[in-house]
């Protein structure tokens, strides 16, 4: 058996291997991350500014002729935003199917979002809680207030397709706060003062006492929700228009409320705001969430943050 060698030959590799610059391409890409970071964003592509009939006067480009030719008004706020680009048409569509709302129509479906903004710091809901739609929106999850006192008479998905072509979140939120409650109807006035979003946990601390072998720091944290409960409603503490600031310095707040309560209060006690309805369900302990354990001080709301100005300001 004889046994041969075999011979390879020297290859010469060469390749075209690149570093790349990690800071560089963060900066190309900062605009897309940030852009994607959150659902509130829009671009003028996500504008429909159809409308479903001519405008007249024709060729007009105001607001008042839009929506009486049938234009949603989030829409062109949004084209407004945008600097109203000429390359925008007000073209009649000839997919959107329905009436033209009336103005008084398109009031109370501003009105209806304002209200869930105040009230649940969410816009309303486009389809059931359980993913479907259908008139059962309507019956379980609209507060009476709107359907019975208001006469908001339609879905929640209607007013929503009366104001935007988008998602409503995608308009953002913000704007709820810099609506003035001047020249408000008593109806409303009277329902906001029965509360607004971001107090429902707060409120137990203002009339239920402390069980007694609570710890020291416990009770002072109850004592400070207590002081949030009594003082006037505050931008700072509804979610809508809740800072960072508050997140890095108090924790979650309803996650930290029910952990409080859970400390703080007996089980008799939270029991029976269960079967009150004060709140939804008896709190389960979180133990990520512990920064209410250093709650303490009073909180008082400053004149600027107040949510309903003092009686006599406007």
């Amino acid at each position: 058996m004889s046994t041969s060698i075999i011979t390879v030959p020297t290859v010469n590799l060469n390749f075209d291997i690149k570093t790349i610059d990690q800071a560089t391409i963060a900066t190309a890409l900062q605009q897309f991350v940030t852009l994607g970071s959150t659902k509130a964003t829009l671009v003028i592509e996500d504008i429909d500014t159809s409308v479903l009939r001519d405008i007249t006067p024709a060729g007009s480009r105001e607001l008042m002729p839009y929506l009486n030719a049938g234009g949603r008004l989030f829409d062109y706020l949004a084209w407004t935003a945008f600097g109203k680009p000429a390359s925008t048409q007000f073209n009649v569509s000839s997919d959107r199917a329905g009436s033209v709302p009336s103005i008084t129509d398109v009031c109370k479906a501003v009105f209806f979002c304002y209200f869930y903004l105040l009230t649940q710091a969410r816009y309303p809901p486009r389809t059931n809680t359980d993913g479907t739609h259908g008139s059962n929106v309507l019956r379980k999850q609209v507060p009476k207030f709107l359907t019975v006192v208001m006469g908001c008479s339609l879905q929640p998905e209607e007013y929503c397709q009366m104001l935007a072509s988008f998602e409503l979140e995608r308009f953002g939120t913000g704007w709820v706060r810099h609506i003035s409650f001047q020249n408000f109807g008593n109806e409303s006035m009277n329902r906001f003062g029965l509360g607004v979003a971001g107090y429902r946990y707060f409120a137990p601390f203002s009339y239920i006492s402390v069980k007694e072998d609570a710890p020291e720091n416990i009770k002072a944290a109850a004592r400070w929700a207590k002081s949030v409960a009594e003082q006037p409603h505050s931008w700072k503490i509804h979610p809508v228009t809740r800072d960072a600031a508050m997140l890095t310095k108090y924790g979650n707040l309803n996650k930290g409320l029910s952990n409080l309560m859970l400390d703080a209060f007996t089980t008799e006690q939270i029991e029976g705001l269960v079967r009150h309805r004060q709140i939804y369900a008896v709190p389960t302990k979180d133990p990520l969430h512990t920064k209410y354990t250093q709650w303490e001080g009073t909180w008082v709301t400053e004149t600027t943050d107040r949510i309903f100005p003092a009686v006599g300001s406007s």
